[in-house]
């Protein structure tokens, strides 16, 4: 059939036609028709092939209406040339076609700035494998609440890292805790301050324990740092725990520090440790007391060291009782220097044995005697040698030669 005799073809005749027989027309022939395109049903159109489709114009879609829009099959939205599609055909979409553009399609639209037409109902519409041709020109259009809120978890989950990083605060804090856990470890790293500034906390509890890794902790307020549970807080790695401020860190409770991991709190600062009383200190697992850094351990208050039990005591490591200051070492009382193993006692430098009573001196444990030095005997005085004499029992040669040097004041050989 010619295009002459399509031209010519009455209205009643190109009504009968099926939309098989609609199928084996070109372009040409459909351009033919008195009102081109737009004269075939909405049935008619669904038999077009993809190829005719393909080469569509932006005037020969600009002429269907919303009726032979969405009449457009999935195969036939995905044949469709993007860059013939407008704003006007955009917005005649249904959301099932949306659906069904390529990342392709969606990424030239979004391009062009062209998506920005969709509506919320459309945008609902986005899936796993087109959201990921979405760009930053058109990101502004989940930048509001109804627009966000209707994005698919997954379609979202697609998004690259310079799309979350572009929303602004209303996009952001529009996040449902729905999609906020579907986000992957990488977009929440490209999460911006701004965008969670205003997150509740059912939006801060979303986060899984895998995506807080990806978190910037200084990022949250003290509020929200107050909101994580104990799985979020357990999952936080050294230098997220580093970030945060002194009043940040101050948020927690002791239940929640009792969820600290070992890896966390080596993350912990002079500042931060400063912040805890002696119930929190004794909330802090004691694996993760003994991964506390040296610097942090030297700032403990004779309040804190004094608020230590025996099981906290025993696990501070050697290394972490060198870092001891002689303050500290003067706040430990009898009972704890008791608790106090060879490795530890040796451990000590002669200053904070010094700063030992006599009382305290007995107090030490048959095996933590075998941690003191010559030297550290030699440095004390008589009123503190005085508590050696229940010690003999458990004192080497050595040491008993140090004590007597030491009484008269001479060098043990």
């Amino acid at each position: 059939m010619s295009t002459d005799d399509v031209h010519a073809m009455a209205s009643t005749s190109l009504q009968v036609m099926t939309a098989s027989a609609v199928g084996g027309l070109s372009l040409d022939q459909i351009s033919a028709l008195a009102s081109g395109a737009s004269s075939l049903t909405t049935t008619q159109v669904t038999g077009l092939s993809a190829s005719v489709v393909s080469q569509f114009t932006q005037g020969n879609l600009d002429n269907f209406d919303t009726a032979h829009i969405q009449a457009l099959t999935s195969t036939q939205i995905s044949a469709l040339n993007a860059g013939n599609i407008d704003t006007q055909t955009v917005s005649r979409l249904s959301s099932t076609q949306v659906g069904k553009l390529t990342s392709s399609q969606v990424n030239t639209l979004s391009t062009g700035a062209v998506l920005l037409a969709l509506s919320s109902t459309q945008i609902a519409g986005l899936t796993s494998l087109n959201a990921s041709g979405l760009t930053t020109d058109s990101i502004s259009l989940l930048n509001n609440s109804a627009n966000m809120q209707a994005l698919n978890a997954k379609a979202l989950a697609a998004l690259s890292t310079d799309d979350i990083a572009a929303l602004n605060s209303v996009g952001g804090s529009s996040l449902l805790s729905t999609q906020i856990a579907a986000l992957t470890t990488s977009q929440v790293a490209a999460l911006t301050t701004v965008q969670i500034s205003n997150w509740v906390s059912t939006q801060v509890q979303s986060l899984s324990a895998k995506q807080i890794v990806g978190l910037d902790a200084s990022q949250l307020s003290s509020t929200q740092v107050g909101q994580l549970q104990g799985t979020q807080i357990a999952a936080l790695g050294s230098t997220q725990v580093g970030e945060m401020s002194s009043t940040q860190f101050a948020a927690w409770s002791s239940t929640q520090l009792a969820s600290l991991s070992a890896t966390g709190a080596a993350g912990l600062t002079t500042d931060q440790v400063t912040t805890l009383d002696t119930n929190d200190l004794a909330q802090l697992n004691v694996k993760s007391l003994a991964a506390v850094g040296t610097d942090a351990i030297a700032a403990l208050s004779s309040t804190q060291v004094a608020g230590l039990d025996a099981n906290h005591l025993k696990a501070l490591t050697s290394t972490q009782m060198a870092a001891f200051t002689t303050v500290e070492a003067t706040a430990l009382t009898s009972t704890q220097i008791a608790q106090l193993s060879s490795v530890q006692i040796a451990a000590l430098s002669t200053d904070d044995i010094a700063t030992f009573t006599s009382a305290e001196i007995a107090s030490i444990s048959a095996t933590g005697m075998k941690g003191l030095s010559s030297a550290d005997i030699m440095a004390l005085t008589d009123a503190q040698l005085d508590g050696f004499g229940t010690q003999q029992p458990n004192m080497t040669n050595d040491q008993v030669a140090a004590v007597i040097a030491a009484y008269n004041d001479t060098t043990v050989s």
